[in-house]
């Protein structure tokens, strides 16, 4: 395990302010990247936030949202839940969904999620992980 960079209390801290943030996922998603960059684990991270650790690798998944995403996702166009799943998408996947889903294309966030998903399971056949 390699050693904290900060202290205890001042992770502590820096964990108040995914609170803080609640309307910011991107900025909750800094927060947390910062803790993960001082060497905590995500288990660590999730015991300081008092949540998962599924939804702490989730909501820092949400840095790889390409910048149209990031931008939707500030001005309420996305759904933090839907958000979250085309964060796992390629560049080019990430562009062709929030386009389709900003234009209205899809019945609604069900219908682009199962969309999402079969996207996923497509690049991962590509890279040859399924």
């Amino acid at each position: 395990m390699l050693p904290k960079v900060i202290t205890e209390a001042l992770a502590k801290a820096i964990a108040g302010e995914f609170a803080y943030h609640a309307a910011e996922p991107i900025r909750q998603a800094q927060v947390l990247n910062v803790l993960a960059a001082a060497n905590y684990t995500t288990g660590e991270i999730a015991e300081l936030i008092g949540t998962t650790r599924n939804e702490i690798e989730l909501t820092v998944g949400l840095l790889g949202l390409i910048e149209l995403g990031k931008d939707a996702l500030d001005q309420g166009l996305l759904y933090v839940s839907l958000a979250r799943h085309i964060a796992q998408l390629s560049e080019a996947n990430q562009n062709v969904v929030l386009i389709r889903w900003i234009r209205g294309d899809f019945k609604n966030e069900g219908h682009a999620t199962r969309y999402v998903q079969a996207l996923i399971e497509d690049e991962g056949t590509v890279l040859g992980l399924n």
